[in-house]
Formats: structure tokens, sequence, C-alpha cells
């Protein structure tokens, strides 16, 4: 009975004197290994991205930032262990614009983008490049519709989930075209599919779709974005090389579960502005056919907000409904 007083007795003195049941202060953080949790296959931007920046922050706090892939289900997987870990700052994880669209999509997607996640900074924002396996018999955007149109059994499009589900499905429907959607756990799986001919289309990042296209292994078609991509000047986009109107950008950020203390939130905004300030990362960013961004979190949540808005009703206007 002695030494349970004791020690009843101790637990409120410690917290009174500000220590937390891990044994060091909150104002130490960080006091361990942090995790980052990307909801992708490895070899993908979000991968590579998290990767470095687990390498910048590594150093930065003197204590291992390691990155974790959690592919599969949509990216459900993944973006589920973000939302349900502690609130403490040792699990963090890369959110995107397709955390905004997967409810919009799968009925057994149930996180909320809004509600579920603590903002802490974006990271990059960016546009797709639409590419073919070399055997398309096509050039550009108007002569792939007019093949699909033709050839509707013929053409398979190998997708990474997520925004890009819901920006293949405006594609179909605003062109009016068929074919056969096949789901890969990252943009990397998908884009050794169309390397493999395992499907046909993709949309890749800019960066790669410039390599593989001079390379003679993917014709690069068009980027999606409203304007041409500094990356690929001479690319037409969607809406100017066959589809009107066309337009869809991506984003990739970094937040944590609901509820992270303002001041771990901060500590973290800090580091990732910081780690943006690194030539060598912003050439990655660049190369990747990416814009680096690094906003507040405040900016973050605002935008993650409207993207919500936004895409139900290009969900809507597309007749998408969850599956």
């Amino acid at each position: 009975m002695k030494k349970t007083w004791i020690i009843s007795m101790a637990a409120p003195l410690l917290l009174g004197l500000g220590w937390s049941a891990t044994g060091l202060a909150a104002d130490e953080y960080p006091n361990r290994a942090i995790k980052i949790i990307v909801p992708y296959a490895p070899g993908g931007g979000t991968d590579i991205f998290s990767r470095t920046l687990a390498d910048i922050l590594s150093k930065r706090f003197k204590q291992p930032v390691i990155v974790d892939n959690k592919p599969g289900a949509n990216t459900f997987i993944g973006h589920q262990a973000i939302s349900s870990a502690a609130p403490d700052g040792y699990t963090i994880g890369m959110i995107s614009s397709s955390t905004t669209v997967l409810p919009l999509l799968t009925k057994s997607f149930t996180t909320n983008p809004v509600k579920d996640f603590t903002p802490i900074s974006q990271l990059v924002t960016g546009n797709y490049a639409l590419v073919v396996h070399p055997s398309v018999p096509v050039k550009n955007v108007a002569e792939l519709i007019a093949y699909a149109k033709a050839n509707p059994d013929k053409l398979n499009f190998g997708t990474a989930g997520g925004s890009i589900d819901l920006v293949v499905s405006l594609l179909k429907n605003k062109a009016g075209i068929e074919f056969t959607t096949v789901n890969y756990k990252g943009i990397a799986p998908a884009r050794q599919a169309v390397l493999a001919n395992e499907a046909q289309i993709t949309l890749d990042v800019i960066g790669v779709a410039n390599e593989m296209a001079t390379a003679g292994r993917m014709k690069f078609l068009a980027t999606t974005g409203a304007k041409r991509d500094p990356l690929a000047p001479n690319v037409p986009t969607v809406g100017e090389s066959g589809l009107p109107g066309f337009a869809a950008d991506f984003w990739w950020g970094y937040g944590g579960p609901a509820g992270l203390p303002p001041a771990i939130v901060k500590t973290l905004h800090g580091a990732i502005v910081d780690a943006l300030k690194s030539p060598d990362f912003i050439r990655q960013i660049n190369t990747n056919g990416n814009n680096p961004v690094g906003n507040t979190p405040d900016e973050f949540a605002r935008i993650i907000a409207s993207d919500v808005q936004m895409w139900a009703g290009a969900a809507k206007a597309a007749g998408v409904t969850p599956q």
C-alpha cells in the first residue's frame, strides 16, 4: 500500500511539471523516431520526396525519421494509418489531392479529409503527363479519343488510384470514350504496366514522361494542367490538343492525425519550410515536374476544404458516384 501511495502521488507531480507519459517534456519534441507514412508503393514521387525530407528532418532533429510505405486499398490503408495514429507528432504522413477525392469514388474510404487530419504544410503542386505505349497508333489527344471510340476493347488505362481515378473518369466522360481501367498501387507500378504493354495509357509525372519519351519507351501526348508545364513547354495540354476546357492539377503535402498539438505542428511546419530551402531538394522537386510550395497549416487547410468542394462538383458533373 505504501509503494502504491508514493506512485499515485508522484504522477500528478510529474504532470504538473509538464512531463508526459513518455518521460520527457512536450517542449523537448522530438525525443524519439518519427514515422512518415506514404500511402503509395515505393518508387513514386510521394515516396522519393518523403525519403529526401526524412533525411533532412533526421539531421535537423537528430532523431531517426523513417518512411513507412503502406500502399493498397486505393490508398485507404495508408490514409487510415495516418488518421488513426496517436496525435503526438511521431506519426505523420503524406496526404495529397487524392485524399479529397477518394470519398467520392469508393464507399469503403471513410476517412474525412477535413476532419480526420491536421494539415502541416503543402509540399508541391503539379500536373500529370498523359502517356501511351508506343504501339498505340496516335500522336495527340484528338487522335487518342478517335482511336478509343473506334477500339473500345483495346485500351487499358493504368491508374494509381486516388485523384487520378477521378481525372480518368472526367476524361472518359468529357471525351465520351470507354476503356478498361486497371488499378495499381502507385504511379510507379502503373508506369511499369505501360512499359510492359499490360496497360496502354497512364498518367505519369512529367519528369519521368520526358525521359521515357526521349528514350522511345512511351509517347508523351499531353499534360493535364490548365497551362503548359515549364518542364515540357513543347507538349500541349489536354485542353488545347483535343478536349477544350479540361484541366486537372494535383498536390502533395504532409499532415498528422486530428488533434495534433499546435506547438508540434509549428515545429514540423518550420522544419518542412526550411527543407524546401535546400537547392538539392528543390532540384529534385522540379525534375519530377512539380513546383515547391511550403505554405502555412491554415493555408493548407483552406486548400483541402476548397478541393473537397471542387471535386464534389466535378464528380457530380461527370456522373461519378462512390462504388
